[in-house]
């Protein structure tokens, strides 16, 4: 009789250990969608756990590097932002804070990145790096020729002209300010840019180790599709990016 009380008081502790076991595992990733993206996209991830009630409650890994959370749909789902890796398969799984994190059998295809997000600086009549990034998407090639524009050539490691783009002149365009009047209104108003801005374009992802991009003033009502108007651009400067 006292065997048989003993054999049931160890049962019910296992099966009470192995609940708290199976409460504290950390949550398993069950999907991604879609199941292939490039560096810079956003995908989805969904778990077999809530765990997702805040962003700092848990985080997603894609291979073993922290993918950003953009939004949480659920307490089961968030949309990241897939980390800079190189084309392939990467693991998918969550980590909880405190829990040790469960191995995935979800995986996502890397695809190769289409283009490359540069932050750049512009002070003193001179553009610096501040980033470069792998993105997805396509680059951004012209901007309107009614304005002065800060044209660039991309180059790549031997020399080669690859791209060419355009942007409003980050110290000319037209910048929005919004005034609060006293009754409490917002008005629009046209400002200059200050002498110092920060901004971004994107390049196509270029093969190679090394880019040269070359920066030019290029004055209002010149056509950059020929090679009149880009003779009359005027050379800042050019920064190196090595990959």
């Amino acid at each position: 009789m006292i065997r048989m009380q003993y054999s049931l008081l160890l049962f019910a502790s296992l099966l009470l250990l192995a609940g708290v076991l199976g409460c504290a595992r950390s949550a398993r990733v069950t999907s991604v969608d879609p199941a292939a993206a490039s560096p810079g996209m956003i995908v989805q991830v969904t778990t077999d756990k809530s765990v997702f009630q805040s962003r700092q409650a848990a985080h997603v890994e894609i291979g073993e590097q922290v993918a950003v959370t953009q939004n949480v749909l659920s307490d089961t789902s968030v949309e990241v932002i897939v980390p800079n890796l190189a084309a392939g398969e990467a693991e998918v799984r969550v980590i909880e804070r405190g829990k040790k994190a469960e191995r995935s059998a979800v995986r996502l295809r890397i695809l190769p990145a289409r283009s490359q997000q540069l932050v750049l600086s512009f002070q003193n009549n001179s553009v610096s790096l501040l980033s470069a990034s792998l993105r997805g998407g396509e680059a951004a090639r012209t901007a309107e020729p009614d304005q002065r524009r800060l044209s660039y050539d991309v180059f790549n490691e031997q020399g080669g002209f690859v791209y060419s783009g355009a942007l409003v002149h980050p110290a000319y365009g037209r910048m929005e300010i919004y005034d609060e009047t006293q009754t409490g209104d917002r008005v629009v108003r046209g400002d200059k840019p200050h002498d110092h801005a920060v901004f971004a374009v994107k390049i196509p992802n270029v093969p190679g180790h090394q880019l040269t991009i070359k920066f030019y003033d290029a004055p209002a009502g010149v056509d950059l599709n020929t090679d009149a108007g880009r003779a009359e651009r005027q050379f800042l400067n050019e920064i190196t990016i090595n990959r």
